[in-house]
């Protein structure tokens, strides 16, 4: 069984101003963050009652090795799960660079 069966690719916001003055953000693939091995997961939290349930938008996606993955930035996987919006990385402590830890929430299906 492949520890990582889907593959990631994290986009960074580029500003695009219109001739009106108005601002947008358009999203451009990071440089070397193009189709990653990656596995993503739902994440889970306690509920009223104390019980652990899984999230509805809310997912834990993990990437093979170290990556430098900087805030703002959006995910793309290549399945069903969808278009997320990177909320919090945590990146491996030395010795052991085995996987970047990401938590982002999804925006699309």
């Amino acid at each position: 069984m492949n520890r990582y069966p889907h593959s990631v690719t994290f986009q960074a916001p580029t500003e695009v101003r219109s001739a009106a003055g108005g601002v947008s953000y358009d999203y451009d693939n990071a440089a070397g963050l193009v189709d990653l091995p990656a596995l993503v997961i739902a994440s889970v939290a306690e509920d009223a009652t104390d019980r652990m349930v899984l999230t509805t938008d809310l997912f834990q996606i993990i990437v093979q090795g170290d990556r430098d993955i900087a805030l703002p930035m959006a995910a793309l996987t290549d399945h069903s799960a969808g278009v997320f919006d990177v909320i919090r990385v945590v990146r491996p402590v030395a010795p052991m660079p085995m996987a970047t830890i990401v938590t982002a929430e999804r925006i699309a299906a």
